[in-house]
């Protein structure tokens, strides 16, 4: 009997879109997608900043309260100053 190609421990993942079988965005790369959602999909946007902030507290270990907040603003802020706030958060991920 030939064997099933589904029934692989791939099989699913095979099946995603190449898209979705990326296994990791770095922190830079997913601010980047963050922005553009800010843009392109602004109903979505306080969401996405969300789950970056999340991200972002996770990965950096030595962050303080004031970090955090500091970056909540800078997100708060993209709606009025786009450009300098955009920076900011750059230079958050980096």
């Amino acid at each position: 009997m030939e064997p099933n190609p589904l029934d692989s421990p791939h099989a699913e993942r095979e099946q995603r879109p190449l898209v979705l079988q990326a296994t990791t965005v770095n922190l830079e790369d997913a601010l980047s997608i963050c922005l553009l959602v800010a843009k392109q999909e602004p109903r979505h946007f306080e969401r996405a900043a969300l789950r970056w902030i999340g991200r972002y507290c996770l990965e950096r270990r030595d962050l303080t309260i004031d970090d955090v907040r500091d970056v909540a603003d800078a997100f708060a802020r993209l709606r009025d100053d786009g450009e300098g706030a955009a920076a900011a958060l750059r230079r958050f991920s980096r």
